[in-house]
């Protein structure tokens, strides 16, 4: 009985071991970081070479806060861009100076990979820009490929035990910005990662001579492309838009090609793909011919829907898995007597604004979408109503009077092409204190909402422009000012005072009016909050 129990005793000792063992495995796997190059994971280790001969490996910085910070080295070289026959440059290396010279010898390490730059570009980028953190190159795209970096400049943050914190896409407007996140990391907080500039690229090269790509932006926006390392210059849309596509001719079949496209907003964010032009080829998601390259399938359509509904128009967007034309058939019955389209440009993303209808009446709505073989899909939307006459008018409850005005960086903007989001309206003037006073507050609003569903536009009247460039350059704006040189749009509002604020909802309908500067962010998000009843 005793040897038994005694072997018994033994039998759950070795299970109650084996089970203990298992959790601690798993509770090692779930807990312990691994290495990677998302948040949370920790930094893919390197050696790096360094301009004094000496080389010296990432995990040597353990202790320190790192901001490992991938810049292609043609854009340190002082390079710009002309954007709306405006020069553009960009001014990143500057603030990791000024950041790097705020704390040096302190715990805070700054690396920059120069992408595409070898030991003597590095030398003169060195000597050129007096930096004192390390640059490297990385001529191989090995880093970039370990950190999958899809544009730059891109900025990953590591904590001081060698874990990625943060990273981020695109540019800073500021110092501050970037002092923002080394805070967050420092402390421990979540850090709200903003929504990279660019995203949503697909390029698709279906014959082998043309490739087609496609992509999106956060803010509505001109954007240029350079192929394979070659500015062209090519400003893609003739006004500013979040969903872009471009056809590339005249490749040379299975040929590879590396383009680079470019955001106009302030700043420019590159984002960098590689495509090869396919010969008798056809691809898309769902096909894939390779014999006589001719498509036999029909685009597939998904997120159909309607939105930013007015007195007098319907908004239609959908979404097709291969590039194809968009058109949408309507009327008062299903006879579907009128259409609208997208133009000629060729895209997975489809929008198509139905202007002049009658106000108070309901629509049938039928989206067709056809590609580049002539193969068409189509499909019928629940009928939408538009909404009961409203005047045009600078007062609440009133739709609010259009206009196009320039911004500081040349690019037009026209107050209709925001239907469908919030947009808080600021009139002011260079010079007014109170005007000036609260523009930190609308930076700050800006950078919180990223530039999605809220949009921050303010209308400077009649001001200096040379005044209003260096001030908003002072201040870090990174928000569209818009120059009302002749007091145009200052008429059609009548602000009865500087600063004035108007509250739009997605449907262009004034939902509220503030006379007076903001003391707090809080003020303007309970203001923009109302809006979310007006959708």
């Amino acid at each position: 009985m005793i040897d038994r129990f005694k072997k018994n005793r033994a039998l759950v000792i070795i299970i109650a071991a084996a089970l203990f063992g298992l959790l601690l495995y798993g509770a090692i796997i779930v807990l312990v970081p691994r290495t990677g190059s998302g948040v949370g994971n920790i930094a893919p280790d390197f050696v790096m070479q360094l301009s004094d001969d000496n080389s010296k490996a990432l995990s040597s910085f353990r202790g320190n806060y790192v901001v490992l910070v991938f810049w292609d080295r043609d854009f340190w070289d002082d390079q710009f861009f002309y954007v709306n026959g405006v020069a553009r440059k960009l001014y990143t290396p500057a603030k990791l100076n000024e950041l790097y010279q705020k704390y040096p010898g302190k715990d805070l390490a700054i690396i920059a990979v120069a992408s595409g730059a070898n030991s003597s570009d590095i030398d003169s980028l060195i000597k050129d820009y007096e930096v004192g953190f390390p640059v490297i190159g990385d001529l191989s795209g090995k880093l970039r490929s370990s950190y999958n970096i899809s544009c730059e400049p891109t900025s990953v943050f590591l904590d001081k035990n060698g874990i990625i914190r943060a990273r981020a896409e695109g540019p800073f407007a500021t110092l501050s910005d970037l002092e923002q996140i080394i805070q967050a990391v420092s402390t421990g907080t979540t850090v709200n990662q903003p929504k990279p500039p660019i995203t949503d690229v697909i390029i698709q090269s279906n014959s082998e001579k043309i490739a087609i790509v496609n992509w999106s932006t956060s803010l509505p926006t001109t954007t240029q492309i350079d192929i394979d390392g070659k500015n062209i210059q090519t400003v893609i849309t003739a006004s500013p838009t979040t969903l872009h596509s471009l056809t590339i001719t005249d490749l040379d079949p299975n040929a590879s090609y590396h383009i680079r496209i470019l955001y106009n907003i302030n700043n420019i964010n590159v984002s960098e793909h590689s495509f090869s032009a396919l010969m008798d080829t056809v691809v898309s998601k769902r096909f894939l011919a390779t014999t006589s390259g001719k498509d036999t399938s029909y685009p597939e359509i998904s997120g159909a829907g309607t939105g930013s509904i007015t007195d007098s128009s319907i908004l239609v967007t959908w979404k097709t898995d291969e590039p194809s034309g968009g058109d949408v058939d309507y009327g008062t019955d299903r006879n579907y007597s009128e259409s609208a389209s997208q133009g000629h440009n060729v895209s997975i993303w489809h929008t198509v604004k139905i202007d002049g209808l009658l106000p108070d009446t309901q629509y049938y709505l039928k989206l067709r979408s056809k590609d580049a073989s002539g193969k068409e899909a189509s499909q019928e939307l629940q009928p939408a109503k538009t909404q009961s006459l409203v005047d045009t008018a600078p007062a609440i409850g009133k739709r609010a009077p259009g206009f196009t005005l320039p911004s500081l960086d040349g690019t037009k903007y026209d107050l209709s092409q925001f239907l469908g989001r919030k947009v808080l309206l600021n009139f002011w003037l260079e010079g007014c204190p109170a005007c000036e006073a609260e523009m930190p507050l609308l930076q700050t609003t800006f950078n919180k909402y990223g530039g999605g569903d809220v949009m921050i536009l303010t209308v400077n009247v009649r001001g200096d422009i040379d005044k209003v460039r260096l001030y908003a350059g002072k201040e870090g704006l990174t928000f569209p000012v818009l120059l009302d040189t002749e007091g145009t749009a200052d008429a059609l509002y009548k602000s009865p005072a500087f600063p004035t604020t108007f509250f739009i909802d997605s449907t262009g309908i004034i939902r509220d009016i503030r006379g007076e500067r903001f003391q707090t962010t809080s003020e303007i998000d309970d203001a923009l909050g109302k809006l979310d009843c007006c959708k």
